[in-house]
């Protein structure tokens, strides 16, 4: 396996369009990577995406990180108490 370089650059460089290209709301785009859409408005338009998130999203973009993976660590995030 390996990261497709141009297909990051795109998403991380214009997530707008390539948010657009996938013909995905702001709110079904943003939240596969647990992000709000107001949020993820602002990295469209004048924010810039921190790392640790621009990371995430080449992962899960890439599907390197299966969804439900992703489902099951914000279920752990949303209800803290039920993880013991």
């Amino acid at each position: 396996m390996h990261i497709n370089k141009s297909k990051a650059v795109s998403l991380l460089s214009d997530p707008r369009a390539y948010r657009r290209k996938l013909k995905l709301n702001q709110t079904d785009f943003w939240g596969r990577f647990g992000v709000s859409q107001s949020a993820g408005s602002r990295y469209e338009t004048s924010r810039d995406i921190p790392l640790h998130l621009a990371n995430m999203m080449v992962l899960i973009d890439q599907d390197y990180i299966p969804s439900e993976i992703i489902q099951t660590i914000r279920s752990m995030y949303q209800n803290p108490s039920n993880n013991i």
